[in-house]
C-alpha cells in the first residue's frame, strides 16, 4: 500500500486513516506524521562565501558558496529543492540540490575576469516573495496579503551603474509572475 499526502499550506502534525475495503469497522489510524517544509521564501533565502577575497590574477583559487533556505515558518526547505547560480567572472558550478536546506557550489577564478576585480554572484530559486500574512493561512491571497519587497526581474549589474544594460550583455532573469 502507499499513500500521497498532499498536506496543503499549513505545517503541523496530521493523521492518516487507512481502512480495510471489505471492512469499514476495520482501520488504522497513524502515528508521528507530520508535515514541517513548504516553498523557499524571499525572507529566508541566503548565501555566503567561504573566503570574500580570491587570487584573481591566476587561475584555479577556489571558494564555496552556500546557499541555505527556509520557509515561512523557518523550516528548511525540501530535499533536492534546487538553487541555481550565475557570476560574472570566473567560472561557477551552476546548481546545487539542498539537503537539509542547505547547499554548495564552487566559484573559481579563470576568464571572464572582470577589470575591477570584483565578481558578482547571483544565487536564485522558485519560491515564494516575501508578504505580511493578513489571513493567516500561510499562502499569498492576491488582494488581502501584502508584498512587503516585489523584487520582480533580476539582473547581474556587470557594470555596477544601477540599470541592466542589454547591450553588455548582463544576465537578466525575467520571472513574468505575478503575486507571490
Amino acid at each position: 500500500v502507499s499513500v500521497n499526502l498532499y498536506p496543503g499550506s499549513l505545517p503541523g502534525p496530521v493523521e492518516i486513516k487507512a481502512v480495510l475495503s471489505s471492512n469499514s469497522n476495520v482501520f488504522v489510524l497513524s502515528k508521528n506524521v507530520s508535515v514541517a517544509t513548504g516553498r523557499a521564501y524571499q525572507s529566508g533565502f541566503s548565501i555566503s562565501a567561504s573566503k570574500n577575497s580570491l587570487s584573481g590574477d591566476m587561475d584555479g583559487d577556489t571558494a564555496t558558496v552556500t546557499a541555505r533556505l527556509v520557509d515561512r515558518v523557518g523550516n528548511p526547505v525540501p530535499d533536492n529543492t534546487v538553487v541555481s547560480f550565475v557570476s560574472e567572472g570566473g567560472s561557477i558550478t551552476p546548481n546545487c540540490a539542498t539537503v537539509g536546506g542547505v547547499c554548495s557550489v564552487t566559484l573559481t577564478t579563470q576568464n571572464p575576469r572582470p577589470s575591477d576585480n570584483r565578481v558578482s554572484v547571483i544565487a536564485y530559486v522558485e519560491g515564494d516573495k516575501a508578504y505580511t500574512d493578513v489571513n493567516g493561512d500561510n499562502m499569498y491571497t492576491v488582494g488581502v496579503d501584502t508584498l512587503v519587497s516585489n523584487i520582480g526581474d533580476f539582473f547581474r549589474d556587470d557594470n555596477e551603474n544601477n540599470a541592466y544594460d542589454s547591450v553588455s550583455g548582463e544576465f537578466n532573469y525575467k520571472r513574468g509572475a505575478n503575486g507571490a
